[in-house]
C-alpha cells in the first residue's frame, strides 16, 4: 500500500452529523456502522458510531446523505475485493452483531420434516424399483439385474461384472432383480473368490499362477454383518505357509491357528471393544446385532460365532495393549506389573511431569501424591469349576494385582471381622456375610484423590469389607474423598456380565475399563484443570473477606492457640491431626430434657408442674402442624366421611387447647394480665379488653365468637416464647422461656 493510502486510512470515531464535514476536509470517504441514536450538545439528533473505519476514496461515491444501512450495501458493491473475513468482521462486526438470530429447536426441525414427509417416502420407495435400461453399465451387453446396497448411486450390473467390480469390496451387500422385486444374494453365490495375497488379485504381477485352484469356505465376521466367502491360499515362494498367518496379513484375525474356518476383520474387533467400553455391550448382544444386520427376518440362519468372538476379542485386546504401550517393537523387554496401564497425567511423577531434581525446586507437601481407597461390592465374581485351567494374558500387568502374590498375601494375613456400628451402613456388614458361591464379594480400588484416575497394579478382589479414613495434611486442598464412587457407576453396568466370566477374563475386562476411564481423563485433563483452577480462584475471592471478618470477630488468644495447634499437626501429623475431626455431642432426647427439668423443679421447690405444662404446649403445636398437613393433603372433592374425620380431630384438639389455657390460668407465677399481647388470642389481651370496655358476658361472647370462627389448627396457643424477651423478664417468665427453648 502506498504512503498516500496509508495516510488516508486513519481510524476514527465520529458522530453521524460530522460526516460530511470530515469527508469534505480530509478528502476521505468515511463509512460508519450505527450503534445507537444519540442527542448532541446542541440538542440535534445524531448517530453514535461504534465502529468508524475510513476507507480510501477510490471513486466518486454516493451522497453522504444516504442512511448508514444503505451505505453499508453500497460499500460492499464498490469494493468487491473485500471478503467476509476477519477484516470485514472488524469493519462491520458491530452492525452484523445487531442482526436478529434465531436458534431452531427440535420441534422446529420436526415441523419442517412434516412438510416433506410424503416426498421423502416417495424417494425411498423409488429406490426399491428397478432402475436403468436393464443393461449392465460395464459390459453393455448382459442384463443388469444386480445392484449393490453399499455402493453409492444407482447402478446396474450383470453377475460377472458385479463380481469383477467388487473384487476388493468383499463386504458389500448385493441384491438381484427377480422381475418383481429385489432379492438378497451374496457375492460368493455369484462366483466371487477371495485370493489371499497379491492384493486380492487372482494372479500375481510377475505372471506366476497358484499351484492349486481349490477353495476353502471361510465365515468372515465384519461390522456390517456375517459373510461366507470362498478363499484360495497363496503358494508362491516367500509367502506364509500357515493359513492363519495369510488371513492375518489380509486384515482378518483367525479364530484358530490350525485349520481356520472363521475370521474377524480388524474393524469389527475395534468396534466391539469400543461398544463394550462406551455402551457396556456384552459379546452376546453385539453378535446378535450382527446377525440381525445380516438377516433381520431369519437371523437363526446366520452362523453363530459368539464363542469365537469372546475368545478372539481377548486376544485382540492383548495385542492392542502391548502395541499401545510400546512392547511391539521391543521384544526383549517384557511388560512388568502395571506396565500396561495409564496413570494420571497431572499427579506429580518425577521424570515424567517433574524434573529429576524436584526436591531442590519444590516443597515436599506441594508435590505429594494423594490417594483414596474405596470398595465396590457390586463387582462380584463367582467361583470357577476348574480355576487351574484358566490362562492369564496380562496377570498383574494392568490395574489388578498379580493373582498368585495376592493369594499368598491372603493366606498369611490374619482375618479380622469388622462390624459396623451404623445401622444404615451395610457395606461392611454385607461383605462379612458367608457367600460360598462367590470367589470375590467385590473389588477394592485406589485412585488419585484429585483427579480420580485408577492407580496401576493396586486393584484387588475383596473377600472382606471396607473402611473409610480421611487425613488432613498441608496442601490437601479440596479433595473429593468419595471420588471413587463416581467411577463405580459405569462399572456397575458391566458387573452382571463379568460376574460369571473366567478369573483371567474377569481381570482383563476390569483392566480394560479402568484403562479406558484413565484414557478419557487423560485426553480431557487440560479442560478439567482449567475449570478447577477458575473455580478455585473464585472460591478464594468469595471466602477471603468472610474468613477475615470471622477471624476478627473471634478471640485473638483462641485464634493464636488454633494456629499453634495447626503448626504442630502439620509438623508431627499422626494423632495431632485429630484437631481437624469435627466433634459433635449427641443431642439429648426430649424425654431426657424433661426429666432433668422436672428434677430441678423438686430441687427448687418453687414452680411445680411447669415442665409438664410446657411439654403439653409443644405437643399441642405439633398436633396443629399435623392437622394442617392432613387438611392440605385432602383432595378437592372432599367426601363427607373425610370431612367428618377432620371435624372430629378439630373438636378434640380445640378441647385440649382450652384445657391447656385453663391450666395456665390456674398456675401460680404466670402473669398474663400485665399488658402483654401474645399473638392475637383475646384470652390474654386484657389491655384491649379494658380499652374497649368489655366486661363479663361481653368478653365471654367475644371469646365464643373467636372460637367459632378460628378452627383448632389455627387457634393461638399461649406459650412463654410468645412474649417478647424484655417483657418476659419484667413478668418473671424468662425462666419459663429458657426451659421452653431447651425443650
Amino acid at each position: 500500500m502506498s504512503p498516500k493510502k496509508k495516510n488516508h486510512l486513519k481510524s476514527a470515531s465520529y458522530s453521524f452529523r460530522d460526516r460530511g464535514h470530515l469527508s469534505r476536509d480530509k478528502d476521505l470517504d468515511v463509512d460508519y456502522v450505527v450503534h445507537k441514536r444519540s442527542i448532541g450538545k446542541d440538542g440535534n439528533p445524531g448517530w453514535l458510531e461504534s465502529c468508524a473505519d475510513p476507507l480510501y476514496k477510490t471513486s466518486p461515491g454516493p451522497s453522504h446523505l444516504s442512511s448508514p444501512r444503505k451505505r453499508l450495501k453500497e460499500v460492499s458493491m464498490e469494493l468487491p475485493d473485500i471478503q467476509h473475513n476477519d477484516m470485514y468482521q472488524e469493519m462491520y462486526g458491530d452492525f452484523v452483531a445487531e442482526l436478529p438470530r434465531h436458534t431452531k429447536t427440535q420441534n422446529d426441525f420436526i415441523s419442517e420434516y412434516l412438510l416433506y414427509r410424503d416426498t421423502y417416502l416417495d424417494i425411498i420407495l423409488e429406490s426399491e424399483t428397478f432402475v436403468g435400461a436393464g443393461v449392465c453399465e460395464i459390459c453393455q451387453m448382459a442384463k443388469g439385474t444386480f445392484r449393490c446396497l453399499t455402493c453409492t448411486g444407482d447402478h446396474g450390473w450383470c453377475g460377472s461384472c458385479i463380481v469383477a467390480s467388487h473384487q476388493s469390496l468383499p463386504f458389500h451387500k448385493i441384491q438381484m432383480w427377480n422381475d418383481k422385486c429385489f432379492d438378497d444374494t451374496t457375492l460368493a453365490d455369484q462366483g466371487f473368490v477371495w485370493h489371499m495375497g497379491h492384493g486380492g488379485k487372482s494372479y500375481p504381477q510377475n505372471g506366476a499362477t497358484p499351484s492349486s485352484i481349490s477353495t476353502t469356505a471361510i465365515t468372515v465376521v465384519h461390522s456390517s454383518g456375517v459373510f461366507t466367502h470362498n478363499v484360495t491360499w497363496c503358494t508362491c515362494p516367500g509367502s506364509y505357509d500357515q493359513q492363519h498367518l495369510q488371513l492375518l496379513r489380509t486384515g482378518l484375525f483367525p479364530a484358530s491357528t490350525t485349520r481356520p474356518k472363521t475370521a474377524f476383520t480388524f474393524e469389527v474387533l475395534d468396534n466391539f471393544l469400543i461398544d463394550a467400553l462406551e455402551c457396556k455391550t456384552s459379546a452376546m448382544s453385539f453378535f446378535e446385532k450382527l446377525r440381525r444386520l445380516t438377516n433381520n427376518a431369519f437371523m437363526y440362519t446366520v452362523p453363530d460365532r459368539y464363542r469365537e468372538l469372546m475368545r478372539v476379542s481377548c486376544l485382540w485386546r492383548d495385542l492392542k495393549n502391548r502395541k499401545w504401550f510400546g512392547f511391539g517393537h521391543d521384544r526383549e523387554t517384557q511388560p512388568g506389573p502395571g506396565n500396561l496401564a495409564l496413570f494420571c497425567p497431572s499427579c506429580p511423577q518425577p521424570g515424567i511431569n517433574m524434573p529429576s531434581q524436584w526436591e531442590e525446586k519444590y516443597e515436599r507437601w506441594l508435590v505429594m501424591k494423594r490417594f483414596v481407597v474405596d470398595g465396590n461390592f457390586t463387582a462380584q465374581h463367582m467361583n470357577m469349576r476348574q480355576p487351574e485351567l484358566d490362562i492369564y494374558l496380562s496377570d498383574g500387568l494392568g490395574y489388578m494385582v498379580t493373582e498368585a502374590e495376592y493369594q499368598a498375601h491372603l493366606t498369611s494375613a490374619t482375618e479380622s471381622r469388622e462390624r459396623s456400628a451404623c445401622s444404615n451402613h451395610r457395606a461392611v456388614n454385607a461383605a462379612n456375610m458367608n457367600r460360598s458361591n462367590l470367589r470375590a464379594t467385590g473389588v477394592g480400588a485406589t485412585a488419585c484423590a484429585r483427579h480420580g484416575c485408577f492407580v496401576p497394579h493396586s486393584i484387588v478382589d475383596f473377600q472382606k469389607g471396607e473402611r473409610y479414613s480421611l487425613n488432613f495434611i498441608l496442601g490437601a486442598g479440596q479433595v473429593d474423598g468419595e471420588i471413587l464412587e463416581t467411577l463405580w457407576a459405569p462399572f456397575n453396568k458391566i458387573s452382571p456380565t463379568a460376574r460369571s466370566m473366567s478369573q483371567a477374563h474377569h481381570q482383563e475386562i476390569l483392566d480394560d475399563h479402568m484403562r479406558n476411564s484413565n484414557w478419557k481423563k487423560l485426553v480431557g485433563i487440560v479442560k478439567t484443570l482449567l475449570r478447577k483452577y477458575k473455580r478455585a480462584n473464585k472460591g478464594i475471592d468469595d471466602t477471603k473477606v468472610p474468613f477475615e471478618e470471622l477471624t476478627r470477630s473471634l478471640n485473638t488468644s483462641r485464634v493464636n492457640g488454633w494456629e499453634e495447634d495447626e503448626e504442630k499437626a502439620i509438623k508431627e501429623q499422626g494423632e495431632y491431626l485429630d484437631i481437624y475431626q469435627l466433634k459433635i455431642d449427641k443431642a439429648p432426647t426430649m424425654a431426657e430434657i424433661q426429666l432433668k427439668l422436672t428434677e430441678s423443679e423438686y430441687v427448687d421447690m418453687g414452680k411445680l408442674g411447669f415442665v409438664s405444662w410446657l411439654v403439653d404446649g409443644i405437643h399441642l403445636e405439633d398436633s396443629q402442624d399435623a392437622l394442617r398437613v392432613e387438611i392440605r393433603q385432602l383432595p378437592k372433592d372432599v367426601s363427607p366421611a373425610q370431612k367428618t374425620v377432620v371435624e372430629d380431630k378439630r373438636q378434640k384438639l380445640a378441647a385440649r387447647i382450652a384445657k391447656f389455657h385453663e391450666v395456665a390460668d390456674a398456675m401460680e407465677g404466670i402473669e398474663v394480665n400485665a399488658g402483654t399481647e401474645p399473638l392475637d388470642d383475646l384470652r390474654f389481651c386484657f389491655a384491649d379488653v379494658s380499652e374497649h370496655g368489655w366486661e363479663g358476658a361481653d368478653l365471654e361472647e367475644a371469646l365464643e365468637d373467636i372460637d367459632e370462627e378460628a378452627p383448632a389448627e389455627a387457634m393461638c396457643i399461649w406459650m412463654p416464647s410468645s412474649v417478647p424477651h424484655d417483657e418476659a423478664s419484667a413478668l418473671g417468665l424468662d425462666g419459663l422461656q429458657s426451659e421452653e427453648l431447651e425443650l
